[in-house]
């Protein structure tokens, strides 16, 4: 709105409006509109080269501090901070036809230094948006730009087109895809902060890299006791008491709670990026990014059958079972009655 009014400023008041836009030319998303209504201004009436003129001093000056995160506003610089703060979706800064409309603009009156300077500027300020404008406005632009490209008969990853969808690609798969969740190592997990003779007993079993369950047969005092301490700590431990034996036993388990969100919340991820890769064409875009390693290492992994790749990614390893209480294996098929008991009433 603000940009319209700009426009109409100019068309009635002329330079005074020229530096009202001017002495707001950081605001790139305010320049940005202006530029695509005076555009529209200069397809439906007489051409002039004064105007012509405006149009390439505010876009060479706009250029110069291109910048569409605000500067006021702080970016989600990665997908990891997106995820920690939990960050609802918004409104892109610029929407993706705006971007799209500038661009046409410059090709149709023909400035092809100011169009490439455009396209490189985007291209850069890629890796510096918030990861939550990928799919709201930069990779509907560059689908935008696709078609228009087929409309003029050029491809959309030759030439100038070329570094910006590699670039844009290439910030989309490190910064908000990012890379898929390795393979569980070890189970080793932090201790309690605790050292009686149980508490010493779990640690040892919570140190171990590769033991995944351990058996205490302790009174119940006793139980509750590590209860808590699990319970207080970070080691991602799953508890329940059997019954069946006198002492009862408690049965710690070792979980891979975080792991598994990681891995499930990736798989998310790369189907969103399956599908923006699929509009935009996978064998062009598999050409474009081979020179850069890290992002071809990602784009190889993403999943094309679109089958859930979770497991594949995160096998659980080998279990064990250590301590001097530990039972015999429990054939296959044979089912062992367990009954979880609540301990944090126990006194």
């Amino acid at each position: 709105m603000l940009a319209r009014l700009a426009l109409k400023l100019l068309l009635t008041l002329g330079h005074s409006a020229v530096d009202l836009v001017k002495s707001n030319i950081e605001i790139t998303p305010f320049v940005i509109g202006f530029l695509r209504s005076f555009q529209h201004e200069l397809r439906v009436s007489a051409t002039h080269a004064d105007q012509i003129k405006i149009f390439v001093d505010l876009l060479r000056q706009m250029c110069c501090v291109f910048r569409l995160q605000p500067a006021s506003k702080p970016a989600y610089q990665s997908i990891t901070i997106f995820q920690k703060e939990s960050a609802a979706p918004r409104r892109p800064p610029v929407e993706a036809q705006c971007l799209n409309t500038l661009v046409v603009a410059c090709m149709e009156l023909n400035l092809t230094e100011e169009t490439n300077n455009l396209v490189e500027t985007i291209g850069r300020e890629a890796r510096l948006i918030d990861v939550r404008d990928y799919a709201t406005m930069l990779l509907p632009f560059l689908q935008n730009l696709k078609s228009t490209a087929e409309d003029r008969s050029l491809s959309h990853t030759d030439g100038m087109f070329r570094n910006l969808y590699g670039s844009v690609m290439s910030a989309y798969l490190c910064r908000y895809v990012g890379k898929k969740p390795g393979r569980v190592t070890s189970l080793s997990r932090p201790p309690v902060h605790c050292s009686c003779m149980d508490c010493s007993r779990l640690n040892t079993f919570l140190r171990h890299s590769t033991h995944q369950v351990e058996r205490i047969a302790v009174a119940k005092a006793r139980r509750h006791h590590l209860h808590k301490m699990i319970d207080s700590s970070r080691s991602d431990c799953f508890h329940e008491t059997d019954r069946s034996t006198n002492p009862n036993t408690m049965v710690i388990t070792k979980r891979f709670t975080a792991e598994m969100k990681a891995a499930n919340e990736w798989e998310k991820r790369a189907k969103e990026a399956r599908d923006w890769i699929a509009k935009l064409g996978r064998a062009e875009l598999d050409q474009l990014l081979l020179d850069d390693p890290e992002t071809c290492a990602i784009f190889q992994v993403i999943p094309w059958s679109g089958k859930n790749a979770m497991k594949q990614a995160l096998p659980r390893p080998a279990q064990g079972v250590s301590g001097a209480g530990a039972a015999e294996a429990i054939p296959r098929g044979v089912k062992r009655k367990l009954e979880i008991i609540d301990l944090t009433g126990d006194s």
